[in-house]
């Protein structure tokens, strides 16, 4: 597949990547790929992954898979009929510092903790919106969750949103967060560009403004020089 949604390394070095075709996996030679047709994948498109601290792997699907997770040798699934996961679509996919696996889908955000589910709604909590597509976690063990109706933050008692009415952020479209040491937050939109945030002030970056010449954000990585890598529908562009 030419489409990567998603990539993950694991504890052990090896590189997974999620597709639209399978999971790939590269240990450095060689490359292997576990789909609906060799392996109990649930579903070949994949949007999300996590690797936990046994090295499990933690896999979302796009609407209809739900969630899987395997340890190298044996598969689990989970989908609204058989465990607590609302949604089929599970679109984020994060590890706290306790173990718990947060888990945005397209019906709310849902708490794992390897035997209770726990899912926070727009019905039953702050969260704005149930469309979650992201969900990162500071130092402090903060979860920072993209909506659909903005940008939410939740210290496990109280909830902050941030939306185009009450702050900066140029759109209530938020796709993914990458949170780095001092607390900034590099956030990126589905259409307005990429927002750094560090709890006061908001800066935006856009075509207008900068080499970004797409401005529907994918992905967010900053690596450990400072530069942010930023995915878009249009290409790579590294910020320095």
């Amino acid at each position: 597949s030419k489409v990567f949604n998603c990539v993950k390394q694991d504890n052990s070095g090896n590189i997974w990547a999620g597709t639209n075709n399978g999971l790939l996996k590269f240990n450095g030679s060689t490359w292997q790929i576990y789909n609906t047709f060799n392996s109990s994948l649930p579903l070949n498109k994949i949007r999300s992954l996590a690797v936990d601290a046994t090295n499990k792997i933690w896999i979302g699907t796009f609407s209809g898979g739900g969630l899987a997770s395997f340890d190298g040798s044996t598969w689990a699934v989970y989908t609204p009929t058989n465990s607590g996961l609302p949604n089929n679509s599970v679109a984020a996919l994060s590890i706290d510092n306790t173990g718990v696996i947060w888990i945005g889908t397209a019906g709310g955000l849902t708490t794992f903790n390897g035997t209770l589910w726990n899912t926070y709604t727009f019905a039953n909590s702050n969260l704005p919106n149930n469309s979650v597509h992201c969900v990162a976690i500071d130092s402090a063990n903060k979860k920072w969750i993209g909506t659909n109706g903005g940008l939410t933050s939740f210290d496990g008692v109280n909830w902050q949103t941030y939306n185009s009415t009450n702050s900066s952020l140029p759109i209530n479209l938020v796709r993914p967060i990458f949170c780095v040491l001092n607390n900034m937050k590099w956030i990126g939109t589905e259409g307005a560009g990429v927002v750094s945030f560090d709890n006061t002030n908001w800066t935006i970056i856009n075509s207008n403004n900068s080499n970004l010449h797409d401005n529907f954000i994918n992905t967010v990585v900053i690596d450990n020089t400072g530069k942010k890598w930023i995915g878009t529908n249009n290409g790579v562009v590294v910020i320095p």
